[in-house]
Order: C-alpha cells, then sequence, then structure tokens
C-alpha cells in the first residue's frame, strides 16, 4: 500500500501534532490535502504549497523553492519561521501570494483546473449533490505512467447513496485535459488509453489498485477529507 498514512501520523493530523494544521485546511477551501507514502503534500491552485515528511521522530515542513526568484529571500526566511512555529495563519496567506505571482508568469491552468474539479465534488456547497468523490490525484502508475484523478463513482441518488438494491459504487480514472493542443502529442490521450489498459488488463493490479484507494477513501473519510 503506497498512498496510505501510518496510524500515528493519521492520529497527529486527528487530534496531535498537526491537527492545527488540519483544522486550517478544512476552514480553507482553497487549499487540498493529498496523502502520499506516508507525508501528505497541501495544494493550492494546483501547486503544492506544503509538503509533510516524517523523519527521526519529527516533522518536517517544505515549501517549493521553485515559486521565489532572488529578490524574494525574505520571503522565504519569514516562511522558514512560520512553518517552525506552526504558525499556519501567517503562512498560507504569505505563500499563496508567492505562488500567485509565480503562477502570473508561468501558468499551469490544467493543474488549477484539476483542484477545481476536486473541490466541487469533494467539499463544495454541491459536492454531496455530484455522484463523485475524488480520492486521489497524480496517481502513479508503473514506468512515465500517471493518472490525473481517481474517483468513485457514488450516484447521488437517494437508494444508491444508501448502497441498496445491491447498488455498488465503482473506482473511475480521469484523465485532465486543458486545450485541445493537450490532446496530443507524448502525453496526449493516446498514451494515457494504452496506461490505462495496462492496468485493466492485469487483474492482479486490478485487485492492488482497488484495496490501496479503499483504504485510502477510509482514511480521507476519517480525517474529513471527504465529507
Amino acid at each position: 500500500m503506497n498512498r496510505i498514512l501510518s496510524p500515528a501520523f493519521e492520529a497527529d493530523l486527528s487530534s496531535g501534532a498537526l491537527a492545527n494544521l488540519l483544522q486550517y485546511v478544512h476552514s480553507d477551501f482553497t487549499l487540498d490535502l493529498e496523502i502520499r507514502s506516508n507525508y501528505i503534500n497541501i495544494y493550492y491552485s494546483g501547486g503544492n504549497i506544503l509538503k509533510v515528511s516524517k523523519a527521526n521522530g519529527r516533522y518536517e515542513f517544505e515549501f517549493n523553492q521553485q515559486y521565489f526568484n532572488s529578490k524574494k529571500l525574505h520571503t522565504a526566511v519569514a516562511l522558514k519561521s512560520f512553518m517552525q512555529q506552526r504558525d499556519w495563519y501567517s503562512y498560507f496567506p504569505m505563500a499563496k501570494q508567492a505562488m500567485d505571482f509565480y503562477f502570473t508568469k508561468h501558468k499551469k491552468e490544467e493543474r488549477e483546473f484539476q483542484q477545481l474539479f476536486i473541490r466541487e465534488n469533494n467539499y463544495s456547497g454541491i459536492a454531496n449533490s455530484t455522484d463523485y468523490f475524488i480520492i486521489d490525484i497524480e496517481y502513479e502508475f508503473g514506468p512515465n505512467a500517471r493518472f490525473d484523478l481517481i474517483g468513485v463513482e457514488w450516484h447521488s441518488e437517494a437508494t444508491k447513496r444508501k448502497l441498496q438494491k445491491n447498488y455498488q459504487p465503482k473506482l473511475v480514472i480521469f484523465e485532465m485535459k486543458y486545450g485541445d493542443d493537450a490532446l496530443k502529442g507524448s502525453s496526449g490521450m493516446a498514451k494515457h488509453l494504452n496506461d490505462f489498459k495496462n492496468l485493466v488488463t492485469n487483474p492482479v493490479k486490478v485487485a492492488d489498485f482497488k484495496n490501496e484507494m479503499l483504504e485510502l477513501l477510509e482514511q480521507k473519510r476519517r480525517l474529513n477529507l471527504i465529507p
């Protein structure tokens, strides 16, 4: 199992050393917390605004340095201090501003719309009326293969939402493309369809994938990342 937090990490997010961070994410709908291999990434506008991992018994916090330039070194120093203090009410607004400036010149529309897709289906005002919940993003499957979004199709009709009449939700793999030019080339739809075929034609990989996504869905529900 790759995309799962250890029980200790999950407990720290729920009610321990990282509880104030999870509370901040819950209070800010522009942020998206995604679970990785015993670490988390928090995304803003499709970019990684904070990585939290654990090493030598302590949590480490990291902000992607690509969002700075040489004229903004004072911002980097301030953000590092806020991370060390775990002052998220000071950290996130400043980190967002740095990313906004970066994305003005280095546009990442596809990633931004990917995050909007997650927001609408998972925790917007209409989320419980949609037919999908997004479990994971940027899922790596084999060498040079990555799926944009993994979701569960769970129809919002009352009988199906309550799992009556033998209804079972289904896993769905989404490929997000922004603009016609993204449909072709080395990372176009033909390649992604081939990657999908390589997964679904292998029963062992399908079983492992389903079990991993089910465990990840349950962990996200416990953390109230999917209500």
